[in-house]
């Protein structure tokens, strides 16, 4: 890449701060790979304090979405701790905050002792306009995150189940088995010394609107989101 990953690091920045959003067709972003994409990660986890965060996301971790998102193979990341909520059942957020955000439910583990599952709910949001990312964008955009929700500690269950409402609407629905998400836990990498993970989207991702978002995840509980 012809610039240094400070230098892309300090564009996704400032896309974050005048919501004026990134071309991946502009010629800093062509020809992108994953060990480049990485530095320039590495960078924004170190400037907003992500770096030895106990919590993580994984994503992309099947096949169709690694490819259409221009990835060979999954991504995991710190999270920005100030940014993550936990044992959160009711949140208000304001919508103004973000550039173009999306839900998404997921399951989420303890992983600091015995694996337990919580309800675990990410608005992530991306740099580039209308979510068009360039390959391995979304590594280069600190992997979308924005804010992670995480509700309580539970006990394991055979199948997770989700159902999310907007305004009483049922709007989307998604099931994970509890053995699949964490074999999802291989993705995390040695000695990211985690409490919390997020296991990746088992829902489609939803556009943050205005209104009463319900993410019910039965015996696992529930989390309500007031977006403003």
């Amino acid at each position: 890449m012809p610039v240094a990953p400070e230098a892309l690091a300090t564009l996704i920045e400032q896309a974050r701060h005048t919501r004026v959003l990134l071309e991946a067709t502009d010629p800093e972003w062509v020809g992108l790979d994953r060990a480049f994409a990485e530095q320039v990660a590495e960078v924004l986890y170190e400037r907003w304090g992500a770096t030895g965060s106990p919590y993580w996301k994984l994503g992309a971790v099947d096949a169709q979405t690694q490819a259409k998102l221009g990835l060979d193979g999954p991504v995991s990341a710190p999270l920005v701790p100030e940014r993550v909520f936990l044992l959160s059942e009711h949140l208000e957020i304001d919508s103004a905050n973000f550039l173009h955000a999306k839900f998404e439910a997921e399951v989420g583990i303890t992983v600091d002792g015995t694996l337990l599952p919580l309800a675990c709910v990410e608005i992530a949001d991306c740099s580039f306009t209308a979510w068009g990312l360039p390959p391995f964008g979304v590594v280069a955009d600190a992997c979308l995150q924005s804010m992670m929700i995480f509700g309580r500690v539970t006990t394991p269950v055979e199948t997770v189940q989700v159902v999310v409402s907007h305004n009483g609407v049922t709007v989307a629905s998604g099931t994970q088995d509890w053995g699949g998400a964490v074999a999802r836990l291989e993705v995390l990498p040695a000695g990211a010394g985690a409490t919390h993970v997020a296991t990746g989207a088992i829902t489609p991702l939803l556009d943050v609107s205005p209104g009463e978002w319900v993410f019910d995840f039965g015996p696992l509980g529930s989390i309500t989101v007031l977006v403003r």
